[in-house]
């Protein structure tokens, strides 16, 4: 099969279709637990009830360390290490809810991870940074973090850590994905509501909240991010 693309502007799309519909998002950081269980059908089990059942290493027959989705009998069925840090759970939790969003065949990868048959690996790559992609504007909007910029907000990788409740990995991968956005941070012009439009308004009570609207207003991350872009063309 040819290599198929990840869809990132899908991706973040459904991503906000989420945060506008779902009622267990009113501020940052949100339990993304909530939000599966409000938004979608799918059963959470942790891996120390497959311990229980005798099953000794339910990591390795995942093949996830931390969280995976599966198929079983038409049910969608998330099973994830309850010992991971709350952070780490959010994301691998956002991540699952990513696969589903996205329609990806989660009976299609049940089956490959079962039988460890690795002819779709570019299909598996191509589900994987989209719902990493899904994760990262779930938790952390770009549309949000964009007007907090605006508001004199220096956005750093302990600012979004400290603001969203993610963890410095996410953080910095978020970052780096911001500044690969062109014009990520420039104001659109449209005609009537857009949905970046409502996200902004919907969690505009936060916004005030993390950057009142007296702030001064500065270019500082602007700059950086004109920097970066001048950098990065030279890499």
């Amino acid at each position: 099969m040819g290599e198929p693309f990840a869809d990132f502007a899908f991706a973040c799309t459904k991503a906000n279709e989420v945060l506008v519909a779902c009622t267990a998002i009113q501020a940052f950081p949100f339990s993304v637990q909530d939000v599966i269980l409000e938004m979608t059908d799918m059963e959470i089990r942790s891996y120390g009830a497959l311990k229980k059942r005798g099953i000794c290493n339910p990591a390795q027959l995942f093949g996830s360390p931390d969280a995976v989705a599966v198929e079983s009998n038409g049910r969608c069925i998330m099973y994830y290490d309850e010992d991971m840090p709350p952070v780490r759970k959010q994301f691998s939790f956002a991540h699952e809810l990513g696969h589903i969003y996205a329609g990806h065949d989660i009976a299609l990868v049940t089956k490959l991870l079962r039988a460890k048959d690795m002819r779709h690996e570019a299909l598996y790559k191509k589900y994987e940074l989209e719902a990493n992609f899904f994760a990262a504007q779930l938790l952390m909007p770009h549309q949000v973090i964009c007007e907090l910029s605006r508001r004199g907000r220096k956005i750093t990788c302990a600012f979004l850590m400290r603001t969203f409740g993610v963890s410095g990995e996410a953080a910095e991968k978020r970052l780096k994905t911001l500044r690969a956005m062109r014009d990520w941070n420039a104001t659109k012009i449209n005609v009537g509501m857009t949905l970046d439009d409502i996200v902004r308004e919907k969690f505009a009570p936060f916004i005030d909240a993390t950057a009142p609207r007296d702030m001064p207003y500065t270019e500082e991350f602007e700059k950086e991010l004109a920097l970066q872009r001048e950098r990065d063309a030279w890499a």
